[in-house]
């Protein structure tokens, strides 16, 4: 029992696995600025096209 106590500790204080945190929200605030970006810049060509598109006709 005592070493199942002592190896759940040695898990909790080890900060090894605390990068792989790190990476994996940078990782998702990157996706979502890209997803905003695109999205931004999806609705922008949408309007100048419809500007486009409508001058042409």
């Amino acid at each position: 029992m005592y070493e199942l106590i002592h190896k759940c500790q040695s898990f909790l204080k080890d900060e090894r696995g605390l990068s792989a945190v790190e990476y994996v929200v940078a990782g998702s605030l990157i996706i979502v600025l890209l997803v905003a970006g695109f999205t931004t810049l999806g609705t922008t060509v949408d309007g100048k096209l419809s500007f486009l598109n409508g001058k042409v006709e």
